[in-house]
């Protein structure tokens, strides 16, 4: 009976024992103190952890630098789908914000602040042009310059101021100039990996040529007119005009060794303007020679 006693009492000890050095042993090594840490997850996968949120998108920040100077932005941003929680354990093993940051940046481009202009067709509702732009200004800037493509800069200024003088006996005034396509705006972070404009000139170019790639330039020679320059080029006066602004009419004059565009324009959005125009013109009339049977030979 002793016998029996004394090995429940030993097996009792040794498991008090045996869980007294586990429980010492748990909070010698981690001294019993959590600690707050931050999961990095990418479209739900955890891609690592760091010590303090704030400190790793600073860290990203200061490595982007190139990012900053090619967009002129003040700050980069992770990519979109990377979410940083907030977790507290008692694992201390965590990554340094370089190794984490080595892991985003072969998944995934990181983000700067900008806008998407979505550009939708009024006829074909799935019809969709998506425009990354740094800001609205921008895209605003690049339209009126596309605008001006098709209306005469004094013209739509005078429009744009309300200055148009009234229509007398002849003259012309601007009624009203409409974009045809819905244009809608969002503020978000874009992914560097888009096509992002940042300056006016190129964005309206784009807008213009539905294209970005360097347009044909012709070089005048003696005797070339609008109309000559346009036909050995496959375009109309009209579209000759457009890709070329600063000409007013087919009549303006070219000069030799001047440089004209010649590409061919495909306008991203479609501009309407209406006019009244009231003009004198000219006309030859025909002379038609009827006989009258009931006249004088000679009348």
């Amino acid at each position: 009976m002793l016998n029996k006693q004394y090995r429940i009492s030993y097996i009792i000890s040794t498991l008090l024992i045996a869980i007294f050095l586990v429980l010492f042993g748990f909070v010698h090594d981690e001294n019993k103190e959590p600690i707050d840490v931050y999961n990095v997850y990418l479209k739900g996968k955890i891609i690592g952890i760091v010590k303090d949120k704030d400190s790793f998108e600073n860290y990203i920040n200061m490595k982007e630098n190139s990012i900053k100077k090619k967009y002129n932005v003040d700050k980069v941003f992770m990519p979109n789908g990377v979410v940083i929680k907030k977790m507290t354990t008692y694992d201390k093993n965590i990554d340094t914000n370089e190794e984490v940051y080595r892991k985003i940046i072969k998944l995934k481009q990181f983000t700067i602040k900008g806008t998407v202009v979505t550009i939708n067709d009024k006829v074909d509702k799935k019809k969709k042009e998506k425009i990354y732009v740094l800001n609205k200004g921008i895209f605003d800037d690049a339209l009126e310059e596309l605008i001006k493509s098709f209306v005469d800069n004094e013209e739509y200024k005078a429009y744009m101021e309300s200055t148009q003088k009234e229509i007398v006996d002849t003259g012309k005034v601007i009624k009203s100039i409409d974009i045809s396509e819905k244009i809608t705006y969002k503020n978000t972070n874009i992914s560097i990996d888009n096509k992002i404009f940042s300056k006016k000139s190129e964005l309206a170019q784009f807008l213009l040529y539905g294209s970005n790639k360097k347009q044909s330039v012709y070089t005048v020679k003696e005797g070339d007119t609008v109309e000559t320059v346009a036909n050995a080029n496959k375009l109309n006066v009209q579209e000759f005009l457009l890709a070329n602004s600063q000409f007013n009419s087919e009549n303006t004059l070219l000069y030799a060794g001047q440089k004209v565009n010649v590409g061919l324009i495909s306008p991203i959005l479609n501009v309407e303007v209406e006019v009244n125009d009231v003009r004198d013109e000219e006309k030859k009339y025909g002379v038609v020679i009827k006989h009258d049977n009931t006249k004088l030979q000679g009348t």
